[in-house]
């Protein structure tokens, strides 16, 4: 039985903000999203949930993780 393997993608705004992750099981179209990452488990698969330690966006609204130097770097 192989095992799949799912591309982890991220959505930036103008200023590297996070705003959007995903995996390759539930985008059908890649255009404007960075490929960071692949592999097997929940933690690709189900990338919104599982993949970074806390929300995207904290309790005040703010976005919490910029893409820098092409690495996920928690702001807040």
């Amino acid at each position: 039985m192989d095992i799949e393997e799912y591309k982890v993608y991220i959505k930036v705004d103008n200023n590297d903000n996070i705003i959007d992750i995903n995996s390759s099981e539930f985008l059908m179209n890649h255009d404007g999203w960075i490929e960071i990452d692949h592999g097997t488990g929940d933690k690709y698969h189900h990338a919104q949930n599982n993949y970074l330690d806390k929300l995207i966006i904290n309790p005040e609204g703010q976005y919490r993780y910029k893409w820098v130097n092409n690495k996920i770097v928690e702001v807040i």
